[in-house]
């Protein structure tokens, strides 16, 4: 059931958990996989999910709060995985009262899966994957609205920024406030898991010029979840968040496999 908590004004409690409790009783007699319902807001869920196999919820609000409901969540409910079933940020940059460059997809796409690794998600999904025209005659998408521009893929099915953030094996945020980059960051935060202990090579690369790097890094990993910091001036900020430079991560290399790495400046930042 799509966010069965939409439903409780219409319905009332007792009948929204009734038959959540019915048809999970039902389905668990009738196949094998887990069952959910889930939620438009993670606050909303009550005793009545306790019946779940495991949470979901949607969440489009402040992604410097997104960490937070995450451990809320899964305070209230220790023994349920935790899936976030649909976020999103629109780019409708001439939007009247709530604009949005495209660029800033990216930078809200990294801080929401940055958190997600962080704070054990057990999977992510985005909406939505294609932006929609407008609709003659339809009673939802006949005016444009942000709701047309969630995409990942635009109307000519480019791919746009929140696509770029997916294809990303880590994830960069702001490292003072763990959320999206802004033109105030000073430090950068990289969020990446790695298949094994070893060295990862991390580039930042110039996409304008055949990914030609600009910055390199090679760190010692762990196994699994992994955070490294480095300080970024004005001009590489810039660039990062217009999407010019692009974070870059190899869990395979070593650093004499890395041309050009900044060794000196990788032990002063490690000492900071």
């Amino acid at each position: 059931k799509n966010e069965s908590d939409r439903d409780r004004q219409a319905h009332g409690d007792e009948v929204i958990n009734t038959w959540i409790y019915t048809l999970t009783e039902t389905l668990h007699q009738l196949v094998n996989q887990p069952i959910t319902a889930s939620y438009a807001r993670a606050e909303n869920m009550g005793s009545e999910v306790e019946v779940l196999d495991y949470l979901t919820f949607h969440y489009y609000d402040d992604e410097r709060q997104f960490g937070k409901t995450v451990d809320q969540l899964k305070a209230k409910f220790p023994n349920h995985p935790v899936v976030l079933g649909e976020f999103g940020y629109h780019t409708w940059e001439a939007h009247p009262s709530d604009p949005h460059p495209k660029a800033h997809q990216y930078n809200y796409f990294q801080a929401i899966l940055a958190a997600a690794q962080t704070h054990q998600v057990q999977g992510i999904m985005a909406w939505s994957l294609y932006d929609y025209p407008v609709i003659e005659n339809s009673t939802f998408l006949n005016t444009l609205s942000h709701e047309q521009n969630m995409g990942l893929l635009d109307l000519a099915g480019e791919k746009k920024a929140g696509y770029l953030a997916f294809e990303q094996s880590a994830a960069v945020v702001d490292a003072q406030t763990g959320t999206a980059v802004t033109p105030d960051t000073k430090e950068i935060e990289v969020v990446f898991n790695a298949p094994k202990a070893d060295y990862t090579a991390l580039m930042l690369v110039d996409m304008s010029q055949n990914q030609r790097s600009v910055r390199a890094f090679s760190i010692p990993t762990q196994k699994g979840l992994n955070t490294f910091r480095f300080k970024v001036n004005a001009e590489d900020l810039t660039h990062l968040l217009h999407l010019k430079y692009r974070l870059k991560i190899d869990t395979q290399n070593t650093v004499g496999l890395l041309p050009g790495i900044e060794h000196q400046a990788l032990l002063t930042l490690r000492q900071d």
